[in-house]
C-alpha cells in the first residue's frame, strides 16, 4: 500500500516527480565535470553551481511537474470508463494505487479547471466517436445487406483464386455455395480465366469480357463478367470482386432477329423469283400465246397474294409486340364467333370430303376482349385442321369451362383465372413430334414432315400464340397417333 508524506502527497507521485528533475539535472552535472576535469572549473565552485541549479529547478518545476501527475491520473481514471461526476464535483479525483485501495488527491482550482474542460473535450470526442462507430456498422451492415440480394451473381476471390465472398443470386445460380472453392473449377471458360490473371497479377485493374457457361440440363448461359481489382484487401483477403450479368436473353433475342430477318428473306426470295421468271417468259416467248399469258397470270395473281399475306403477318406481329397493346374492350359471344367461322369453313372443308362439327359442352359467359384478333385466333386454328388434318375426317370444335388452367403448366390461380373459358380445336391425321410441339409457335418454323409441301407464311401460330397473352391466357397444343392432335386455347372470363 503506498502512504502519503506531510504534504498530503502520494510517495508514487512525489517518486515520479524526483526522476523526472533527476533527469532534468544530468545535462548540467555533466558539464560541469567536464569544466572541472578540464580545470576550467573548481570542484567547489562546480558542486555549489549543481546544487543552487537543482534547488532552482525544484522550486520552479516541481509544482508543475506534480500538477502533471495528478492530470496524468485523472485522465487515466477517465479513460477507464469510470464515473467521475462526483469526484468532479466535490474537487477531488481518486486514482487507484493498489488493486484494493485508493488515494485520493486534491487537485488546485486551477487544474481542476483544465482538467475539467479537456474531460468534457474528451467526453464529446467518445460521443461522437460511438456515434461515427453506430452509423458506420449500421452502414455496413446496410451495405451487406445490399450486396446480398443484388439481382446479379457476385463473387469475391482472393490471391489464390479461390472465392472467399458470394450472394445470394451467386448461389441460386450455382445451386450451392462456393466458399473456399476455386474459381476455375466451375467456370472453365479459357478467356474468363486469363482475365482473371491479369487483374490478379496487377496487369489490367479490370477486366469486361463475355462467357458461356454450360448446365447439367444441357443448355448453355451466357454471361458478362466484370473483374475488378479492390482497393484494399478485405478482411476475408478478398483482393477482387468478378460481377456476373446474365445476357442470355439478349443473345437469344439477337439470334431469333437473325433467324427472322434471314426466314423473311427466304420466303420473299421465292415469290420474287417465281414472278421475275413469269414476267421474263411473258416478255419473250409467251409474248403472243394468250393461253400462256391466262395462266402465268393466275400464277403471278397467287405468288402476289402470298407476299401480301407474308407483309400482312409481319405487320401484325410487329403490332402485337409493340409497347402499345391493342384494345380489348369488346364483348365477345364465344358461341356466335365459332359457329362464324364454322360457316365460313363449311365449303373449303366440304372440298376436302371433311366436316367441322361445333360442340358447346356448357354456357360460355360474356368475354371481354379484341373481336377482330380472338376471330384470327380460331380462324388460323381452324384452317390449320383442314390444311394438315387427314382427308375425309372429322375436325371438332369444343368449348367448356374449367377452373383454372392446366396444372402442368404451374400457373398460380388468381381471381381472375377461378373460371377459364377452353376452346379446342381438333383434327385426326399425322401427329406433331412430341420434340418439335414446344416450337409450333416460333415464327416461320416448318414441320420436318410439311417442309416443301406446306402453305402459308409459317407465321400463324406465333401469332396466335401472342394474341392469346395479350388475353391473359394460354395456348396448349397435344398431339399423339391414337388421339390426334388438339389446339386449345384457355381465355380467363374476367380479365
Amino acid at each position: 500500500m503506498k502512504t502519503k508524506n506531510k504534504a498530503g502527497k502520494p510517495k508514487e507521485a512525489s517518486l515520479h516527480s524526483t526522476e523526472r528533475l533527476f533527469v532534468l539535472n544530468i545535462p548540467l552535472a555533466v558539464i560541469l565535470l567536464l569544466l572541472v576535469l578540464t580545470k576550467e572549473l573548481n570542484p567547489y565552485i562546480a558542486l555549489f553551481s549543481f546544487l543552487a541549479a537543482s534547488a532552482l529547478t525544484v522550486v520552479l518545476i516541481l509544482p508543475f511537474l506534480y500538477e502533471l501527475e495528478k492530470f496524468v491520473s485523472h485522465l487515466r481514471r477517465f479513460t477507464s470508463g469510470k464515473n467521475l461526476e462526483e469526484e468532479e464535483q466535490s474537487g477531488d479525483v481518486f486514482f487507484p494505487s493498489a488493486p484494493e485501495k485508493k488515494q485520493k488527491i486534491i487537485l488546485s482550482r486551477r487544474t481542476h479547471a483544465e482538467v475539467s474542460k479537456i474531460s468534457d473535450a474528451l467526453s464529446q470526442l467518445k460521443e461522437n466517436w460511438r456515434t461515427r462507430m453506430g452509423l458506420l456498422e449500421a452502414q455496413t451492415l446496410s451495405d451487406a445487406a445490399i450486396i446480398e440480394n443484388l439481382p446479379d451473381p457476385l463473387l469475391m476471390i482472393d490471391v489464390n483464386k479461390r472465392v472467399v465472398g458470394e450472394n445470394k443470386a451467386a448461389r441460386s445460380l450455382f445451386h450451392s455455395s462456393l466458399i473456399n472453392e476455386e474459381i476455375s473449377s466451375f467456370i472453365k471458360d479459357k478467356n474468363f480465366l486469363i482475365a482473371l490473371s491479369k487483374v490478379l497479377e496487377g496487369e489490367q485493374s479490370k477486366e469486361l469480357i463475355e462467357f458461356s457457361l454450360p448446365t447439367e440440363k444441357e443448355t448453355v448461359y451466357f454471361f458478362r463478367a466484370r473483374i475488378e481489382r479492390l482497393p484494399a484487401v478485405t478482411k476475408f483477403n478478398a483482393c477482387l470482386v468478378v460481377a456476373l450479368h446474365d445476357i442470355t436473353l439478349y443473345r437469344q433475342i439477337e439470334q431469333s432477329q437473325t433467324d427472322f430477318f434471314a426466314n423473311a428473306s427466304h420466303e420473299l426470295k421465292t415469290p420474287l423469283s417465281v414472278l421475275s421468271g413469269l414476267i421474263e417468259t411473258l416478255q419473250g416467248p409467251a409474248k403472243d400465246d394468250r393461253q400462256t399469258q391466262e395462266k402465268f397470270l393466275n400464277m403471278m395473281s397467287e405468288q402476289t397474294q402470298r407476299m401480301t399475306q407474308l407483309v400482312q403477318d409481319l405487320l401484325s406481329l410487329t403490332k402485337l409486340h409493340s409497347p402499345s397493346p391493342q384494345p380489348q374492350n369488346d364483348v365477345i359471344l364465344i358461341q356466335d364467333l365459332l359457329l362464324s367461322i364454322q360457316q365460313s369453313f363449311r365449303h373449303i372443308a366440304e372440298k376436302n370430303n371433311m366436316k367441322i362439327n361445333v360442340k358447346f359442352i356448357h354456357d360460355i359467359p360474356r368475354l371481354k376482349g379484341n373481336l377482330n384478333d380472338l376471330y384470327r385466333v380460331f380462324q388460323n386454328l381452324v384452317d390449320n385442321a383442314v390444311k394438315y388434318g387427314e382427308k375425309g375426317s372429322e375436325i371438332t370444335i369444343e368449348a367448356y369451362l374449367t377452373n383454372g388452367f392446366p396444372q402442368e403448366w404451374d400457373i398460380p390461380q388468381t381471381a381472375s383465372t377461378l373460371q377459364v373459358a377452353a376452346v379446342c380445336v381438333h383434327n385426326t391425321g399425322n401427329p406433331i413430334p412430341a420434340s418439335q410441339i414446344s416450337r409450333l409457335t416460333e415464327r416461320f418454323y416448318r414441320l420436318e414432315t410439311t417442309r416443301g409441301t406446306a402453305v402459308g407464311t409459317g407465321l400463324g401460330l406465333g401469332i396466335v400464340k401472342q394474341i392469346v397473352m395479350q388475353h391473359g391466357g394460354l395456348l396448349d397444343i397435344k398431339s399423339s397417333k391414337e388421339d390426334g392432335t388438339s389446339f386449345t386455347v384457355y381465355l380467363p372470363t374476367d380479365f
